[in-house]
């Protein structure tokens, strides 16, 4: 059994609660769904279990979700002891409110047994500060070695007549558990200096970038780093602040400096920039870099809770572009067929183009079925998507079995893209995606929709998962990527359909792939043929899609009729 004092406030990198003090992991410990926390990490409570899955048993009925279980706990103590239990709380934060039938609940394990006993619970509302909740426990029934408690979230999903949106839902944050002796109603100070949130990407606008992109442009943009902390003792309090920068990979000696030292008042937060100059960052044989960020307090009183005086931030240098931090706090999709989703990047160099990733959020299993969609990428065209560049039919929306993991889609022939371009979709049908949606990280002016014929920002603050992945360009002056017009003729049919290009028979090499309406492939990978016979399938409109051996391509629609 564990021995009092029983203290976490979740301010560890791990995305899974301590097993020295909790038996169970269907939380997720993060910095980024709270909103002001008392100390940096909560542990998040919503629809998912520990994977990112809706649970089987997900409802628009109130039912059990994530349980956060403490290890047993020796409380052989006298009633007289003065033992108390107490919490910070959150509904929403970032993420989505809970419905006033959803509820947080508190319970005590009667030692010996299998009876749990509720204590506590708060109701589903909109988003509120933190509060504190205190309870005693004096009752004989639990003061005995052995004892456990835990917390139960009871949540409900979205209603079944739009499956694209039965996501995870109703969140709560929980924060600075702490159990011990000798305390009293009125000990809910806590006399702490801490950091509350995490460290940021330290290039300006990206999370990551590709290596040789970022070392082109060291000199003209200057790394910050941000520090925030906060004093929530009731006393004016002093403390030094300092951070460490360790290259991972090429070796770089480690740098450590001094940012800020002061007094703090009660609750006083602050946020400390550095601009860390001219550090060296140097090529290495990887084509990547990885750096370690890390924010260290001094504190002035030796009785802190030491945990959350030291926070990491790992600043990666892979072979993507990101807006995102990887945590998707919300949701992002239309309700419109044949809608466009387009997001803006601007590279620092001419590169290839290779795949896009995407994060769509996980719905209830029991609704997923295949939603096809048309990957495409855009030039730009005056501060808006111009020209399709590349499209790709028969991509479906895929999950991950993996927290907020992203699945990658090859483009079937690498794209060479410079300055400004856009990577998105086309929906098939009128079911929101749902695409992850970062609401820590702001690329609003990024991101654009059409739904009938005009380009429009989007007016949500947040940054769409998705990225595009770039690769070693094969051959510039080849890998062109057009895509030309196929003529079909007749148009509609329901026997044969003749098809070529300006005119001309289709090379010997290409490849010929059909899709229906919603990106489904019919026929696929056909070669050497100038002809279709369409009478084996259903009514409605289709794709063609015709490509080369250099990995242009070109498309048409045509109509089968009965």
């Amino acid at each position: 059994s564990i021995e009092l004092p029983f203290i976490d406030d979740f301010s560890y990198d791990e995305v899974y609660p301590d097993t020295l003090l909790w038996e169970d992991c269907s939380v997720f410990i993060n910095s980024n769904y709270p909103v002001n926390p008392p100390s940096i990490g909560v542990a998040t409570f919503d629809a998912a279990d520990y994977n990112g899955n809706i649970y089987d048993e997900a409802s628009e009925e109130q039912f059990a979700a994530d349980t956060l279980t403490s290890n047993k706990i020796n409380l052989n103590y006298p009633v007289d002891s003065n033992i108390y239990l107490s919490f910070y709380y959150q509904p929403q934060g970032l993420g989505n409110e809970p419905e006033q039938n959803d509820s947080l609940t508190l319970e005590f394990n009667v030692p010996g047994t299998e009876d749990w006993n509720i204590v506590w619970k708060a109701f589903g509302s909109s988003l509120q500060d933190f509060k504190q909740v205190i309870l005693p426990i004096d009752d004989t029934t639990y003061l005995k070695d052995g004892f456990k408690f835990r917390f139960v979230n009871y949540a409900s999903i979205g209603v079944t007549s739009m499956p694209g949106v039965n996501s995870n839902a109703d969140h709560w944050h929980l924060d600075y558990v702490r159990l011990n002796k000798n305390r009293s109603i009125n000990d809910t100070v806590l006399h702490d200096i801490c950091f509350v949130y995490p460290i940021e990407s330290i290039i300006p606008e990206f999370e990551s970038m590709p290596w040789d992109h970022f070392l082109n442009t060291i000199f003209s943009e200057i790394p910050l780093l941000y520090l925030i902390y906060g004093n929530r003792d009731t006393a004016l309090r002093k403390a030094t602040s300092y951070f460490s920068f360790t290259d991972m990979i090429g070796n770089s000696p480690f740098f450590t400096d001094k940012v800020w030292g002061s007094n703090l008042a009660y609750n006083e937060i602050i946020e400390k920039e550095y601009r860390t100059g001219s550090l060296e960052y140097l090529p290495n044989d990887t084509g990547k870099g990885l750096f370690e960020v890390k924010g260290f307090l001094d504190i002035d009183e030796e009785y802190d809770f030491s945990r959350n005086d030291t926070i990491t931030y790992f600043q990666k240098f892979y072979d993507y572009y990101a807006y995102d931090d990887g945590t998707s706090e919300n949701g992002y999709g239309i309700d419109a067929k044949n809608a466009l989703i387009a997001y803006k990047f601007t590279t620092k160099e001419q590169g290839a183009l290779e795949a896009i990733q995407i994060y769509f959020n996980p719905i209830k299993k029991n609704n997923i079925k295949p939603k096809y969609f048309f990957l495409t990428v855009w030039d730009d065209n005056g501060g808006e998507p111009g020209d399709t560049l590349y499209q790709q039919i028969g991509p479906q929306v895929e999950y991950t079995d993996s927290l907020n993991g992203f699945y990658e889609y090859p483009l079937t022939h690498e794209i060479i893209v410079s300055n400004t371009f856009y990577i998105g979709l086309e929906q098939t049908t009128a079911d929101i995606l749902n695409i992850g949606f970062d609401v820590n990280r702001n690329s609003k002016n990024k991101l654009f929709y059409n739904i009938d014929g005009t380009w429009r920002n989007t007016q949500f603050n947040g940054a769409l998962m998705m990225r595009p992945i770039f690769g070693e360009p094969d051959n510039l002056n080849n890998k062109t990527g057009n895509i030309e017009s196929i003529n079909i003729r007749p148009v509609p049919s329901n026997d044969i359909i003749y098809f070529s290009i300006d005119g001309k028979q289709i090379d010997s090499s290409s490849e010929i792939y059909v899709y229906n309406q919603f990106g489904k492939t019919v026929i696929n990978g056909l070669q050497t043929v100038q002809s279709i016979n369409v009478s084996n399938l259903q009514p409605g409109i289709y794709i063609m899609k015709i490509q080369n051996i250099n990995g242009n391509q070109a498309t048409g629609k045509f109509i089968v009729i009965k």
